[in-house]
């Protein structure tokens, strides 16, 4: 056996997932929010209270917390709901990103945002970096002096964060935002203090230039984008602040956002709800981006399809992931790429076989393609139930 090569490793080998680094971009408030939940001791060991977060990425403004005695997904959805009403942010503009925990990647949650005419990201699993503004935030609030050791029951818990965001929002100056307070930037008061800032500074100039020796002094700019990993410069861009990388910019921002809403509407079980999400994306590109408009709405029966067949989880996600019909005619022009003449159709069939046989091992390396039969005995059933519909509709 071992001089035929049969002694090897024969069993599939265990790959990671490819996760997609989120890009995300705030120009203003309301675009993208960011959550997390983080524990706060209780009086008991092992026992925690749990703090919900959400953080306007933009202005770092919270925008809605409570603490509960568990995580849950339904908790958080009361708790979001009621900050886009408070917020008054209309559909189709906001993004939500937070991390992959269980509340996070809930069906209540995802249900919920597509309701809501909300786009979901989520950060690389074990990468901190891709949410940082909570992290950031859940730090200001632990290294506070008066911060306790450890609460003694959740009312007291509730009492102190309820007075530290109200100073975060109202009296912290942020470094990040031009060390304005989150509020000001928010409520769109910031340009004012910043010209009576600038103001006050040449006053100090003209009095005394001797104290200023390099330059006349300028206040601390106020943020205009801010991004979550914001794409690397380029040969072609080297600098992020040039017009025409601007442009580009928003047009990878553009990708990330119709990316993000076509994975949310592959994940989602609800057929009417994956429509409504991918019209609604449709109709927001539609003057920005007429072609990517009309293309969505050309797939979106290929899309509805796998969805309303009902499928196991993960053959959708392969389904999702690759294309096995072009996979296979891409592995068959591999095999013929050195015939030259064809002598006839059988042996171009020959050929086509042996290109099937090498495209077949291939697919084996797919987590679902022993769920193959399912595919093909879900589109016999549909295609026997759009049949007797049609005879119905003759009679």
């Amino acid at each position: 056996m071992a001089a035929q090569g049969e002694v090897g490793e024969r069993r599939r080998q265990s790959t990671h997932p490819v996760y997609q680094k989120p890009e995300l971009l705030a120009e203003a408030p309301n675009q993208v929010w960011s959550w997390d939940i983080t524990k706060l001791r209780g009086s008991v060991k092992w026992s925690y209270f749990y703090l919900y977060v959400i953080l306007d990425i933009f202005s770092r403004r919270v925008v809605g917390w409570r603490v509960e005695h568990a995580e849950s997904a339904s908790q958080f959805k009361e708790l979001f709901i009621d900050a886009m009403e408070k917020h008054e942010v209309p559909r189709d503009q906001l993004t939500l990103h937070a991390d992959r925990g269980g509340p996070m990647k809930a069906k209540t949650t995802a249900l919920m945002l597509v309701d809501l005419g909300v786009l979901k990201s989520h950060s690389r699993p074990h990468t901190s970096n891709d949410n940082p503004f909570s992290e950031a935030h859940f730090k200001t609030l632990k290294y506070q002096p008066e911060f306790p050791k450890n609460f003694e029951t959740i009312e007291q818990a509730r009492a102190f964060c309820r007075r530290f965001f109200a100073w975060y929002n109202q009296d912290h100056h942020h470094a990040g935002i031009g060390l304005m307070t989150p509020d000001q930037i928010h409520f769109g008061q910031a340009q004012e203090i910043y010209t009576a800032r600038q103001a006050t500074l040449d006053a100090a100039f003209l009095a005394t230039p001797e104290r200023f020796v390099h330059k006349p002094p300028k206040p601390p700019q106020i943020p205009t984008a801010v991004w979550i990993n914001p794409p690397k410069p380029t040969e072609e861009n080297p600098s992020l602040k040039s017009k025409s990388h601007c442009l580009k910019v928003v047009d990878t921002f553009r990708h990330a956002s119709v990316r993000r809403a076509l994975k949310q509407a592959w994940e989602l079980d609800d057929a009417d709800k994956a429509e409504r999400l991918m019209r609604n994306l449709a109709q927001r590109l539609e003057l920005e981006a007429p072609d990517v408009s009309k293309s969505i709405l050309e797939g979106l029966d290929e899309i509805l399809t796998v969805v309303r067949l009902g499928l196991p989880v993960e053959l959708r996600r392969s389904l999702a992931s690759t294309n096995i019909i072009e996979s296979m005619n891409s592995v068959i022009r591999q095999v013929c790429r050195n015939v030259k003449r064809w002598r006839d159709a059988k042996m171009a069939l020959r050929w086509t076989g042996a290109g099937m046989l090498e495209a077949a091992k291939g697919f084996r390396r797919l987590k679902a393609y022993k769920q193959l039969p399912i595919l093909k005995q879900a589109l016999l059933d549909h295609r026997n139930t759009v049949t007797l519909d049609q005879i119905k509709d003759v009679a």
